[in-house]
């Protein structure tokens, strides 16, 4: 007989949930406990209503996120923050579809919390190595293979931004900062952010970020022009091999492109496989539009994506 119970409800499980995403071959940094805790923190009314499924012995077989956040309009819906939920994990022993009854729990529970929430909707997603979507999948994630060598790389990158990588290279000097001198180097980034972000974002969230870098799951890259406070700045999130573009912050025009390429370079000569530029497919704004064309400059390839968008 199958369990669910709540990750809230239950603070001793976490230890368990956050193994289960470890061992998992498709489980990511979205599914742990620090990124539902980032949820929490980042806006003030998201509700964590994640669950875990426990089988006949009490252990974890499946774990489902789930977060109740809002739309621009105010309606509840299941998201992160507006982005997709990430896909439910069920214990890789019990083959593609799970143990017989699985996704009807999960249905259920989810379908419970939607009614409490009054939630209408949900949208729900996989990741870019899970390799479970249809190749002509409208949603893709942009991935850069560190595999190749420096040469291949910089021949991906649009010409355009060749001439502005070197310009910026030229104004500034790089400091990359990893679990082993994570204080100094995260201080710059966050008085970075909050200059550059008019409404920069609460202060736990700023904590938690810190607190990843120094438990080894970030990586920083500073851009120190001689004698003077950072001018640019990357936060990557780092889990199982791969990287994840998780935050940009740019005092002056035309460094960006400098930074993030060196940012690449770094992950790569630390032996990150893979660099994660972020989602295409799912916005909804000029804005937007805008920074997915930047993030596009850096070569890649569109891995398709399996999307799903449930009514309730």
């Amino acid at each position: 007989m199958m369990r669910v119970i709540r990750l809230a409800d239950a603070p001793d499980l976490t230890p368990a949930w956050d193994r289960f995403i470890a061992g998992h071959k498709h489980g990511w940094f979205w599914h742990t406990s620090a990124w539902l805790a980032y949820q929490r923190a980042y806006r003030a009314e998201n509700i964590d209503e994640s669950f875990a499924v426990l089988g006949v012995d009490g252990s974890v077989i499946a774990v489902a996120p789930l977060v109740v956040s809002k739309d621009e309009t105010g309606a509840p819906e299941f998201s992160f923050s507006g982005s997709p939920t990430p896909r439910l994990l069920h214990h890789p022993r019990d083959g593609r579809f799970g143990p017989p009854g699985l996704h009807g729990v999960v249905e259920e529970q989810r379908l419970r919390v939607a009614k409490t929430r009054g939630v209408t909707r949900g949208v729900f997603a996989g990741w870019a190595f899970d390799g479970d979507a249809n190749q002509d999948s409208p949603v893709t994630l942009r991935v850069i293979d560190l595999a190749y060598d420096e040469a291949t790389l910089w021949r991906d990158v649009r010409k355009s931004y060749k001439a502005l990588i070197h310009r910026g290279e030229e104004r500034f000097t790089v400091s990359v900062a990893d679990a082993s001198e994570c204080g100094r180097h995260f201080e710059s980034y966050e008085r970075l952010h909050r200059l550059v972000y008019a409404e920069p974002r609460p202060e736990a969230t700023y904590r938690l970020q810190h607190g990843w870098l120094h438990d080894g799951y970030a990586l920083v890259v500073l851009a120190l022009p001689l004698g003077r406070e950072a001018v640019g700045a990357t936060y990557w999130i780092v889990y199982k091999g791969s990287a994840y573009y998780a935050s940009g912050a740019y005092a002056e025009d035309n460094i960006a492109h400098a930074v993030v390429w060196r940012s690449i370079l770094a992950l790569k000569a630390r032996g990150i496989r893979s660099a994660v530029m972020g989602w295409r497919g799912l916005e909804r704004t000029d804005k937007e539009r805008g920074v997915t064309h930047f993030k596009c400059g850096f070569g890649a390839a569109d891995v398709p994506v399996a999307v799903s968008e449930v009514t309730y």
